[in-house]
């Protein structure tokens, strides 16, 4: 390409192990691509060892910034900051347990640039958390020559920790909004209903650690109702061309959908974690054992059972309609 634009690279870190860290941060700083600023905010200023790995490693490559946040302030207060201190044209996401393949950032500007697309995301491959793939989690994607804004408003196609933005378009759009494990999906959807353009590479160019036991998994009721929330402000802009949004408003609908029940809470997080036992006995060609697992964790908890008949809905709405 004839010109070389400052991309920054965003990254927050919270408890990730220093290993998982030293292998994201490398993997960054090893692109093909050389003109990136790597802004990291450290949002535990307990880790005392995340911290002293990544000041030592500030002082070999002058690329990277670490911002230490005086206590926790949480991932869209970090990425907004990091947007808002942000040197770079186009921002990439990066989050501290992936992987980026070695030419990620050069194949997604060459790419956006190419098609003049305001955001870019890619494929992804699964890993544990010893890096061993998992050959039975797949992203959602999208299908070309379909609706696309249609697409994502059943299913969020667009893999966060891959993405490649303009700036202004971000700046424009004032980032992120506090929406529970949401709030990717609704930046996305506000990109759409706004005008900008979203594009797929669906070449794999990062590894995504997924850990059934961590923060996503446990908080995936959550993850569901924040999706529908964001699908329901996305009703609104496209009929009043504005949404309500606010935090009263968003307490309101997780209170509605019973999110601050905590017996029917614990009664899903142990549906699920069930669920992904059954994920992991089919792998291990299990199969009678995964049916009955799946069966159960299905018909165990009311609120799962509503999120899999949603989630099962929207996948053929989304094969009908868009």
């Amino acid at each position: 390409m004839a010109e070389f634009p400052i991309v920054t690279v965003l990254m927050s870190t919270y408890n990730e192990p220093v290993e998982y860290i030293q292998a994201a941060l490398s993997s960054i700083l090893n692109q093909t691509y050389f003109n990136l600023e790597v802004l990291v905010i450290v949002d535990n200023p307990q880790n005392l060892e995340a911290i002293s790995f990544l000041k030592s490693s500030s002082q070999k490559d002058n690329r990277i910034t670490i911002h230490i946040n005086e206590r926790n302030r949480g991932l869209v207060y970090c990425l907004n900051y990091g947007i808002s201190i942000a040197k770079g044209e186009y921002i990439a996401r990066m989050d501290a347990d992936d992987i980026s393949f070695h030419k990620r950032i050069e194949q997604e500007l060459e790419f956006l640039l190419e098609h003049d697309h305001d955001l870019v995301s890619t494929g992804i491959v699964a890993i544990d958390e010893g890096g061993k793939v998992l050959e039975g989690e797949k992203h959602p994607k999208y299908q070309p020559g379909r609706n696309l804004e249609k697409q994502m408003y059943f299913e969020n196609m667009v893999a966060h920790p891959t993405v490649l933005i303009r700036k202004k378009a971000l700046d424009r759009l004032n980032g992120y909004r506090t929406i529970k494990s949401a709030e990717d999906y609704d930046l996305w959807l506000r990109f759409l209903t706004d005008g900008y353009s979203i594009g797929f590479l669906e070449t794999p160019l990062l590894y995504r650690r997924i850990s059934y036991e961590g923060v996503s998994r446990l908080n995936r009721y959550v993850q569901f109702l924040g999706a529908e929330y964001v699908r329901l402000l996305y009703r609104q802009r496209k009929k009043l061309g504005r949404d309500d949004h606010s935090e009263e408003y968003y307490n309101a609908f997780l209170k509605k959908h019973h999110y601050f029940d905590k017996k029917a809470l614990e009664a899903y997080h142990a549906s699920y974690k069930e669920y992904c036992l059954a994920k992991e006995m089919l792998r291990n060609g299990k199969k009678l054992t995964a049916f009955k697992l799946f069966v159960h964790s299905t018909i165990a908890s009311k609120l799962r059972m509503k999120h899999v008949w949603v989630m099962s809905r929207n996948k053929v709405r989304n094969f009908l309609f868009a």
